[in-house]
Parts: structure tokens; C-alpha cells; sequence
């Protein structure tokens, strides 16, 4: 039984304790009374050119969208290589869908010009004349 009454007391008094240290704002009462160490001020540099920041700052790249177009209401396939003859990703392309256009571009060996883009998550090749780029 007395082992019981001391347990329910310590918890009462950590919980008092807790309590008050909440209320009061405990850190920085430990601080007044030197029990915690005071936060240290950091001096910024007031004057810009000690801030190395850019005269101009950099220009983001604009993302250039287009639209799938001339599948005739059939998936098409986001190709892994600029060839219709190369693995496809698990992507199904569908008339209307946008995409986001990357900046490479090729042309294999029958003459198809391919554009690389980003479908879904998934990057891949793309014949350039299913696609219709978006007015930037």
C-alpha cells in the first residue's frame, strides 16, 4: 500500500512540476536563474555586397507543355528510345493528354522526328507529330 501512495504522489508532483514549467515558461526561468545557458545573438551582415547575392537573380526555365494528338481514339506508347521498335514505358498516351517537353530531339533511321518527354511521372520519346506544343 505505501508503495502505491508514493508512485500516485511522484506522478502528481511530475505532473504539477510539468504543468507550472509549461505556465511559467520554464526555459526561460532556468535561464534567469542561470540553470540554462542564454541564447547566443548572431550578427547578419547589414550591408548587401557582404551577402555575395547576385546582381540579377536567375531566370527559372519555362516549362513548355503539349498535347497528344492523332491517335485516333487508340493509346499510344511513350517510347524508351526515339524508335517504334524500342520498349515502351507503363504509360498509356491518350488524345488531349499534356505533357511537359524536354529540350532533346531526334530523328531514326526512317526519317520519324521523335521529342523527349514527360508523361505521368514517366520520361520517353514520343513521335513529334502526335504531339501539338501549348502557346508559351
Amino acid at each position: 500500500m505505501r508503495v502505491a501512495v508514493t508512485l500516485v504522489f511522484l506522478v502528481t508532483l511530475v505532473a504539477v512540476v510539468w504543468t507550472l514549467y509549461t505556465r511559467l515558461d520554464g526555459a526561460r526561468l532556468l535561464r534567469s536563474l542561470g540553470a540554462q545557458p542564454a541564447p547566443t545573438a548572431v550578427q547578419l551582415p547589414t550591408d548587401t555586397a557582404e551577402l555575395s547575392l547576385p546582381s540579377t537573380p536567375t531566370p527559372l526555365p519555362t516549362i513548355r507543355t503539349a498535347r497528344i494528338t492523332g491517335l485516333g481514339g487508340g493509346p499510344g506508347w511513350l517510347h524508351a528510345t526515339a524508335s517504334f521498335d524500342s520498349p515502351t514505358r507503363a504509360i498509356r498516351l491518350a488524345d488531349g493528354m499534356v505533357v511537359t517537353l524536354r529540350d532533346a530531339q531526334q530523328t531514326d533511321s526512317s526519317g520519324t522526328r521523335w521529342r523527349l518527354i514527360e508523361a505521368g511521372g514517366y520520361e520517353g520519346w514520343c513521335p513529334e507529330d502526335n504531339l501539338i506544343a501549348d502557346q508559351p
